[in-house]
């Protein structure tokens, strides 16, 4: 009877023991057969797929890119005056227009520049300096009709590469200042097609650009480089739109202008 029971107790331990090797074993099994999350692989990308998609982005942003331009008053510091006459010794030119006459002379307390007269019937103004006398064969004078009014446009050169445009507007016999542009060589332009000219301004390099408009009565202006953040700005007449760069011999963008702001454009 012993012998049974210790004999049973002996088949018990080792069924037991099997059973438990058995469990450890496939334990391991699985273990050693399942990799971990650092051993699976990661989805990739081809080259072509991720310059596809960096590509299309860039296009997107770069499609919605918008900037509102900051106008601001300009302060006219130009004056005319009323005179009675010129002495002869100081007259340098004389030149017919469509409404009277201009006269360019010169002024013994100023050896530097040349000044002007508009003469119609027998009033004569003084409308101030136009340019430097020893520029005086680059002077040029334009009669527009611009803004609803009838323009005198007078351009002269102060310096190397340096010009000072003066528009005035003339009505009944009397000319009054209008605008001063001193930042660069200026052109009249209808910059957004809505039927009114604007002004663009550029000079140096790199290029720096300003735009005026006409809004009620006065003109703003707004310095495009400051704007954009950009290094160069320019605008190109044959595609209507501006040429900007954000680094000296960077790649150029394009901006078109439209209701005060600058949009990017992609070409």
């Amino acid at each position: 009877m012993l012998q049974r029971f210790g004999a049973y107790l002996l088949l018990s331990a080792l069924v037991l023991g099997g059973c438990s090797s058995s469990t450890e074993a496939q334990q391991q099994l699985l273990q050693t057969s399942s990799p971990s999350s650092s051993q699976i692989p990661s989805p990739s990308l081809s080259p072509a797929t991720t310059a596809d998609s960096t590509m299309k982005d860039v296009e997107a942003q770069l499609s919605e890119l918008q900037v509102q331009l900051v106008f601001e008053q300009v302060i006219q510091a130009q004056t005319v005056k009323q005179i009675s006459s010129i002495p002869p010794d100081t007259v340098l030119k004389e030149l017919s227009i469509s409404s009277g006459k201009l006269v360019f002379f010169k002024k013994t307390d100023d050896v530097e520049n040349v000044y002007a007269a508009y003469q119609s019937g027998n009033s004569l103004y003084d409308i101030g300096a136009v340019g430097g006398e020893v520029y005086m064969d680059d002077l040029s004078v334009t009669e527009l009709s611009l803004f609803n009014r009838s323009l005198l446009r007078t351009i002269g050169s102060v310096g190397a590469n340096a010009s000072i445009y003066r528009y005035f507007s003339i009505a009944d016999g009397t000319i009054e200042p209008f605008l001063t542009v001193d930042n660069g060589h200026a052109r009249e332009i209808d910059v957004d097609g809505d039927g009114v000219m604007e002004v663009i301004s550029s000079h140096g390099l790199p290029m720096q650009t300003f735009l005026y408009k006409w809004q009620d009565d006065q003109f703003m202006m707004a310095n495009v480089n400051e704007a954009l953040g950009a290094v160069s700005v320019y605008f190109d007449e044959q595609a209507n739109d501006f040429k900007v760069q954000y680094e000296v011999g960077g790649v150029e963008k394009s901006f078109i202008y439209k209701d005060g702001v600058m949009k990017q454009s992609v070409r």
